[in-house]
């Protein structure tokens, strides 16, 4: 999405139009679809404007950063939540990834040794444009998005870089992994990664085989055959509300109705007997 238009929801108009970025971002996503049926989607989240924060000329003092980085986390952040939690549940068939590259880089520096780096070798301006050590910390969450893997053990930093960066780069990694595996919905699954693998702080679960939903997108009644033995769905709303809990599946194959819900993506998860998860899965409704 463009920069600055964050102080409204992704859903208002903007000024002088009769379109707004969810809008103009499903007419992008529709187009690009007919184009290449198999796509993927990632969301690059960028970090806002910094003049506002500002009483005097660029570098910000101690407490403006503070401020700064407080609005990057929250509201900023929550906008970018409810614009990609409205491409999918418009899109339920597609993945569309997060590059959480504002919060990441946000929660980077604010730590030690990292906040120990001067904010003009980080950024050049209040616009802010960001100087190479800025853009690394972003190339890095960027990479290893996409490619779901952590950047390389052996890559050989560059001397253009701030020493405390160049320094300590497997510990960035590192921090950089393990802030993407926990960016996730209130299901576990992940905001990031486009693969079929939910990581979950406990455990991985592999949902292959495991069921089959048909049809998905439903109008409300949805058949999901299992070769499990026997277990429990429990359906929860998209935001992560139970709605119905411990659904026998007693044997392997039960017609799930949500006529009574509106529109909208939902969730099963299956567990045994014990409380364990077996699998999750999206519901779209139409």
């Amino acid at each position: 999405p463009g920069n600055f238009i964050q102080w409204q929801g992704p859903t208002m108009q903007y000024p002088g139009e009769n379109i707004s970025p969810f809008s103009a971002t499903r007419t992008v996503f529709d187009w690009a679809i007919r184009q290449e049926p198999k796509l993927k989607f990632y969301i690059y989240e960028n970090w806002p404007d910094m003049a506002e924060f500002l009483s005097n000329d660029f570098p910000p003092s101690l407490a403006e950063w503070t401020n700064y980085n407080n609005y990057l986390n929250q509201d900023f952040h929550n906008w970018f939540l409810a614009y990609q939690g409205l491409l999918s549940e418009n899109f339920p068939d597609r993945c569309i990834g997060m590059i959480p590259v504002g919060p990441v880089i946000s929660q980077v520096l604010q730590k030690a040794p990292y906040n120990q780096i001067p904010i003009s070798e980080l950024y050049e301006d209040d616009a802010p444009h960001g100087r190479p050590n800025i853009y690394f910390l972003a190339a890095l969450t960027t990479y290893m998005t996409i490619y779901e893997e952590k950047a390389p053990a052996n890559f050989q930093t560059d001397s253009i870089l701030h020493p405390i960066i160049r320094n300590n780069y497997s510990a960035i990694v590192d921090f950089i992994w393990n802030e993407l595996n926990s960016f996730n919905y209130p299901n576990g699954e992940s905001r990031v990664f486009c693969s079929n693998t939910i990581v979950n702080t406990n455990t991985t679960f592999y949902q292959a085989n495991k069921i089959t939903v048909y049809p998905n997108p439903s109008k409300g009644l949805f058949n999901i055959n299992s070769n499990l033995k026997p277990h429990f769905i429990d359906l929860y709303s998209y935001q992560g509300k139970i709605l119905q809990g411990a659904i026998p599946v007693d044997n392997q194959q039960i017609v799930l109705d949500l006529g009574q819900y509106p529109k909208g993506l939902f969730w099963i998860i299956g567990r045994n007997e014990q409380g364990q998860t077996l699998y999750q899965q999206k519901l779209a409704k139409f």
